[in-house]
């Protein structure tokens, strides 16, 4: 089925193996440290201010797209560093400022993710997922299995696992083993993306069982997952030391954070807004995908004082609201060009914002 090819607290972070992991990689070691109707966009809105832990909007089925519409103008939820969800990092202090998803990519799949930022890595003879220098001890072809049977119970969905930094010896030959055995489709010419569309991926991705698999493993693109453009930001954190307004005056006000019980929120996320809007003037793709990077990236500054208040990356997405707000401004028209938007925390609303892209784009 391969078309086109076979297939103190400061220095303990500072100086922890994932944190000095960063210049191995092409992109970065991050994660670690209008279509819809008034009433939805109104509804979605609602949501900014809680929680989401379950679709709440109906999604377009994926089959609707139009035939002629190219794969990489179609709307995608990136679960970033998909495999660190199966990290236990309870009690690890590393882990937290690694884990960017709660639970593997079959919970991620139920929660709206539709493409992985997949890092393969071979380790003891054993292909397993990595970010950074931190080993994640979960097979790697049973996390496609965990996908194949999803995909069963869900016929009409396309799924995309985005390869790169694929780390030890053979690894690219263990990952295209591991995908052949279950017949899943491999796209290692990025240059076939200026004219696949949606559904001649779908029809080339069919499983037997039901759905479409297609891994995606051309070479990225500055700092992006494999055949695609990164638009990686590293500061775009959470939090950071440095007023959040110019009249500050007090020590509390000389660090600011992005939760929304911080008074001083407003920085972060003007920050993230302003950032996704210089994403979405570049327009629509036209040779790549184009990630938009919703998501808290950490800095030493942000996991310092993250720490300090026994944050992680799930927590500050979580106390953040960060993709309900997301989902709320695509819903209300925002950001038309947004295509592929990487998310951490997926369960935390990816549904809705699936939904939000889907309803606006199909």
């Amino acid at each position: 089925r391969h078309w086109l090819q076979p297939v103190g607290l400061p220095r303990l972070l500072v100086d922890s193996p994932v944190h000095k992991a960063r210049p191995r990689t092409t992109r970065r070691v991050s994660g670690m440290f209008s279509g819809m109707g008034p009433v939805v966009a109104a509804a979605l809105a609602a949501t900014v201010l809680l929680p989401i832990k379950a679709a709440v909007l109906p999604t377009r089925p994926l089959d609707e797209v139009a035939n002629d519409t190219l794969l990489i103008h179609t709307p995608f939820i990136l679960a970033h560093d998909a495999g660190s969800g199966y990290l236990d990092a309870k009690h690890n202090v590393v882990y937290k400022w690694t884990k960017t998803q709660d639970g593997g990519l079959g919970a991620a799949l139920e929660c709206g993710a539709r493409a992985f930022d997949a890092r393969p890595m071979v380790q003891n003879g054993k292909l397993i997922w990595h970010h950074g220098s931190v080993a994640i001890d979960y097979s790697f072809a049973q996390s496609v299995e965990d996908t194949v049977q999803w995909l069963a119970g869900h016929p009409t969905e396309l799924v995309l696992y985005m390869i790169w930094d694929c780390e030890g010896d053979g690894c690219s030959d263990a990952v295209d083993k591991a995908l052949a055995a279950r017949n899943v489709t491999t796209i290692p010419d990025c240059s076939a993306l200026t004219t696949l569309t949606a559904a001649e991926a779908a029809a080339r991705g069919r499983l037997a069982s039901g759905g479409s698999l297609v891994a995606v493993t051309g070479t990225a693109n500055s700092n992006g997952v494999a055949c695609s453009q990164g638009n990686y930001d590293p500061s775009i954190a959470c939090s950071g030391f440095g007023a959040a307004t110019s009249t500050a005056e007090s020590p509390q006000e000389l660090s600011y954070g992005c939760w929304k019980s911080d008074s001083t929120r407003q920085k972060p996320i003007a920050q993230m807004n302003k950032y996704l809007d210089g994403v979405n003037s570049q327009g629509l793709p036209t040779q790549s995908f184009v990630q938009a990077q919703a998501l808290w990236q950490e800095s030493d500054d942000s996991v310092v004082l993250g720490t300090l208040r026994n944050s992680s990356l799930l927590v500050d997405e979580l106390k953040s609201g960060l993709n309900a707000m997301v989902a709320s401004e695509i819903a209300g028209g925002r950001w038309p060009n947004l295509r592929m938007v990487e998310v951490n925390n997926v369960c935390d609303g990816g549904n809705v914002l699936l939904a939000a892209l889907r309803n606006r784009t199909l």
